[in-house]
């Protein structure tokens, strides 16, 4: 019976031909593009002979060059490179797309492969928070000072994990900010006894952050500004009195609410009728009565958008409504991608106008750039563009 060649020789083999195919090609081409010219010898004449006059007219064209050859070679050549150039990019991209979901496939798992945390969240070991406490004290240069323009604010966008904020404080920062919910993601779902305490987390199964009573005792003794984006109102009230037990400054704290989207036929279609309904929202009175400095963020709605993306009128509308009920001082956290300069003009009279994205929905190419266009409008407060979580 005959022996099959083994993969491995005939993929050699088969590599091994088109290499001296490919070889040979380029050489023969070469070759034959390179052929030197062979200039006509010119013999003086013998003695006694003459020479007979040239015929008048132009000069004898030069031997031609072998254009077509060569032509053809380089024109190969070209195209092979651009085969090869558009693979090797095709690789990066593929490579670079696998780096990215890799990463965020370690991030997943870390967050929720935490088991006691699906119930109860641990408190910081002595070694880690002596460890954060230290860096937190170690550049008093990065303090935050009461009356600050925040345009001129450094935010640390994501401070949740232990990991997260020890590289906001070894960063160069003035601000941290970290998103608020209640600990054991089980505890949505099953009635398991117990208090349950606010911890930094920013997704609802996320299970590796920190309580918020360890994180605010290591951010505040920083000096730095405080960003706390409550993904759970009911983490507002306990969070408040941490806040006070630690003694936060209030004019270096800022507290984020969602607001809703006006509901549909909500005071009528007249325009600008909605900014003049009244608001009661617990959420604040809360706020503003234990920290009537503090910076409020009235984070408006995602969900509802104009055809091209941007903010509705209405929900422009919805944030003013939240603005003159909070009182001063707020804020309005946009979207990069949703905001125009007429929406940054309608609201700055109401308070500061900010700006924040999300790598994975919008990524600027030229972060300064996008930046200087936002001031352009006049955008005063924060802006905070990441190029990567």
């Amino acid at each position: 019976m005959r022996q099959r060649t083994p993969f491995g020789l005939r993929s050699a083999l088969s590599f091994a031909l088109v290499v001296a195919w490919f070889g040979a090609a380029c050489l023969g081409a070469s070759a034959q593009a390179a052929t030197p010219f062979q200039d006509a010898i010119v013999q003086p004449p013998h003695a006694g002979e003459t020479t007979a006059p040239e015929a008048a007219g132009p000069p004898p064209a030069a031997a031609p060059f072998d254009e077509p050859a060569r032509a053809g070679s380089r024109s190969w050549l070209d195209k092979a490179k651009g085969l090869w150039d558009k693979a090797t990019g095709q690789v990066q991209q593929w490579t670079a797309t696998a780096r990215h979901w890799f990463g965020e496939a370690r991030r997943f798992l870390a967050e929720i492969f935490h088991l006691p945390g699906w119930i109860s969240q641990a408190r910081l070991s002595e070694r880690r928070r002596a460890e954060l406490l230290a860096l937190a004290r170690a550049r008093p240069d990065l303090a935050w000072p009461p009356g600050r323009d925040i345009a001129r604010a450094r935010n640390a966008h994501r401070t949740n994990t232990y990991g997260e904020l020890k590289a906001a404080l070894s960063g160069p920062y003035d601000w941290l900010e970290c998103d608020v919910r209640l600990e054991g993601p089980l505890r949505d779902h099953l009635p398991i006894p117990g208090e349950r305490r606010p911890i930094t987390a920013h997704d609802p199964y996320q299970t590796n952050g920190l309580l918020f009573e360890d994180w605010v005792k290591i951010a505040n003794a920083s000096g730095r500004g405080l960003k706390l984006d409550f993904k759970a109102n009911a983490a507002i009230a306990p969070c408040i009195a941490l806040l006070q037990k630690e003694g936060v400054d209030p004019r270096r704290l800022i507290m984020n609410i969602g607001i809703p989207d006006p509901g549909p036929g909500q005071a009528g279609d007249r325009p600008g009728a909605l900014r003049t309904q009244p608001v009661s929202d617990d959420r604040l009175t809360a706020i503003r009565r234990a920290f009537p400095q503090c910076l409020i963020n009235l984070s408006p709605g995602v969900q509802t958008t104009t055809p091209d993306g941007h903010y509705t009128a209405r929900q422009v509308d919805q944030m003013i409504r939240y603005a003159r009920a909070a009182g001063p001082p707020v804020m309005f956290p946009l979207r990069a991608e949703m905001v125009t300069r007429e929406i940054v003009q309608a609201l700055k009279p109401y308070g500061k106008i900010a700006i924040w994205n999300s790598p994975s929905t919008y990524h600027p190419a030229d972060v300064e750039a996008e930046i200087r266009k936002f001031r352009e409008w006049g955008v005063d407060g924060m802006i905070d563009i990441m190029t990567g979580h």
